[in-house]
């Protein structure tokens, strides 16, 4: 199978097709494919570099989980008011 593809003419869908259609040749040669939704996982969460500070020198901030503390300030927005 040889493949010749423009991205910047091909649409998203035809481009989706595409993939498929390789990774179907794929799986028919005895080879495995990784789920599209494994790879966008894989490529969503860098790795936290030791030390606490990046290649550039800036500090790597853990994550902290603040989708209440929107909530909790509105809902107390009248009680501040008086």
């Amino acid at each position: 199978m040889q493949i010749i593809i423009d991205t910047e003419k091909e649409s998203v869908d035809n481009l989706k097709r595409i993939a498929q259609i390789v990774e179907e040749a794929i799986i028919q040669k005895g080879g495995k494919v990784q789920p599209q939704e494994q790879r966008q996982q894989a490529q969503e969460k860098p790795p936290i570099p030791a030390g606490g500070k990046t290649a550039g020198g800036a500090r790597v901030i853990p994550y902290k989980d603040m989708s209440n503390k929107m909530s909790e300030i509105f809902s107390n927005l009248e009680t501040r008011r008086r």
